[in-house]
């Protein structure tokens, strides 16, 4: 990247950034405190949520495959989740995870699309279960489309690339 392509950054550049940064930390801080019927209330009604399951190859492109998933969910499906996830017999989260989100290196692309914005960020999640031990770490890289729509923004679509071929956390109860 060149001092050029950073300074010629116009307003619209800055105010997309600060959208992405904006809405991508408050549904960090939502997840983590579990308040998912908020987090609901973030997502598109045609949302995608998708994580690829990764492979061990020597080129990245051959890394991911198109037909292959840890999770590929639409609203309907993320509601379920949800609502398990908040009930106390939703057994793959008792006792529900604790968990810390950090979320940078955010770049933003205005689309093709009307009103979509593309979002590229890194994220890694602190996850502890139990009251004593070792928690979990995840962390990977995301693109997400955020639909703008007059004053609001909602989540269209995530593509979460785990940086693991192989997880070491019991399950993926949470949301990337």
């Amino acid at each position: 990247m060149t001092v050029d392509a950073l300074s010629n950054a116009d307003n619209q550049d800055l105010r997309d950034n600060f959208i992405a940064n904006r809405f991508l930390s408050h549904e960090a801080k939502l997840l983590d405190q579990r308040r998912f019927t908020e987090w609901l209330d973030l997502l598109d009604d045609e949302i995608r949520y998708i994580v690829p399951l990764r492979l061990m190859a020597l080129d990245f492109d051959r890394e991911v495959r198109a037909d292959s998933f840890h999770i590929n969910d639409g609203k309907v499906n993320l509601k379920v989740r949800a609502k398990r996830s908040s009930v106390s017999s939703g057994w793959g989260e008792t006792p529900p995870s604790r968990t810390l989100r950090l979320v940078g290196s955010v770049m933003t692309d205005r689309i093709d699309q009307e009103g979509v914005l593309e979002v590229e960020s890194a994220v890694i999640i602190y996850r502890q279960r139990a009251a004593i031990g070792q928690g979990d770490v995840l962390a990977f890289r995301r693109t997400d489309w955020l639909r703008i729509d007059g004053g609001t923004v909602k989540l269209l679509k995530r593509v979460a690339l785990l940086t693991d071929a192989s997880l070491a956390t019991p399950n993926l109860a949470i949301f990337l």
